[in-house]
């Protein structure tokens, strides 16, 4: 949004370095970064996430090992949806599915799952380090949109595992180009967990559509309008996210 923000960055939860004696010491792709895009330096401040929790931090130490952090506060990360929603989104093919990991975590997404439908263009031979690649773009926009978490993506599931994934949902419903009556408003209320199925251009088939409503999904409407895929996945996690209070 064009404004100065204080750079984030996220610790795995196995990161040997945190919190000792009151410090952060932070190694790897990260502390390159810290050292020479954002050329930063001893008592700039950075924020660091870990499992829910923020630091506001000051750096103490940059070397070659690494960057060192002393943390000044603590608070748990309020910027995170109360309600987690994981987004199944049919395999786009390149920068449509780069499009809709980055869009979604950033509107507050709490996972991914490429889903491979009928209609897909990518097929199962074609999606070698996929996985990699979306989380790695998961990760820059959690950052930029400093998130409390980095959303993950799965691995690329055929529907029917899919489906069989997002059973223990409190709810799951799909975008339906023809469902004419229920919109996501009639869905959302109250729930804190749920899954969004979106499909692929063309949408899903008549097979498909027979078999997740045979699971229990309900088919909703995104309006009158024909959104590409990408562009539904967007509409269809901020409408949910609105209806639940979180915008």
């Amino acid at each position: 949004m064009g404004m100065h923000r204080m750079p984030k960055f996220f610790l795995s939860g196995d990161d040997s370095g945190f919190e000792t004696n009151n410090e952060i010491t932070i190694t790897g792709p990260d502390a390159n970064h810290i050292r020479g895009a954002l050329r930063h330096k001893k008592g700039d401040a950075l924020e660091v996430s870990r499992r829910g929790l923020d630091f506001l931090c000051e750096i103490t130490g940059v070397t070659e090992a690494g960057v060192t952090l002393k943390i000044i506060s603590r608070a748990e990360d309020n910027r995170e949806p109360l309600v987690r929603v994981t987004m199944f989104i049919a395999a786009l093919k390149g920068a449509s599915m780069d499009y809709a990991v980055q869009k979604c975590v950033e509107l507050g997404a709490h996972e991914i799952v490429p889903v491979l439908s009928e209609r897909c263009v990518v097929r199962p031979a074609d999606k070698n380090n996929k996985a990699g690649r979306y989380q790695r773009i998961a990760e820059s926009a959690a950052k930029q949109s400093l998130r409390g978490i980095v959303p993950r993506v799965t691995d690329h599931m055929k529907l029917t595992e899919a489906l069989a994934y997002s059973a223990g949902l409190e709810i799951n419903i799909f975008a339906h180009e023809k469902e004419k009556t229920n919109g996501i408003e009639k869905t959302a209320n109250g729930k804190t967990t749920a899954g969004i199925f979106i499909g692929p251009e063309g949408g899903f088939t008549d097979a498909e559509t027979r078999e997740m409503e045979g699971r229990g999904l309900l088919p909703v409407s995104l309006g009158r309008r024909v959104m590409r895929a990408e562009t539904a996945a967007a509409a269809a996690l901020i409408i949910f996210l609105y209806e639940s209070g979180e915008y």
